[in-house]
């Protein structure tokens, strides 16, 4: 599914589900470095590598998801190339 086929909303969407994950996940990593306790604040790193994790994996499947896969991918070397040119 391309971008030009999908609506306002789906792409509104699709930006923001990264950008509050993201964002989450920097809320948490804020609270470790300002946590008081040395030793309590190991839950909120933790919580920041997750989400983190999550944010990319969201991006990446976002990125995914927006290719639009009818388009032929040519993966060609570059003797094919310089042959096909040759040819016509």
């Amino acid at each position: 599914m391309s971008y030009a086929r999908m609506n306002q909303k789906n792409v509104a969407g699709s930006i923001a589900s990264p950008v509050i994950v993201a964002g989450i996940a920097i809320w948490q990593f804020y609270l470790f470095v300002t946590f008081r306790n040395v030793q309590g604040g190991d839950s909120h790193l933790w919580w920041a590598i997750a989400t983190g994790a999550l944010a990319c994996a969201t991006a990446l499947l976002v990125f995914r998801l927006s290719c639009d896969v009818t388009l032929p991918m040519v993966c060609t070397s570059p003797q094919q190339r310089v042959q096909r040119a040759f040819d016509q």
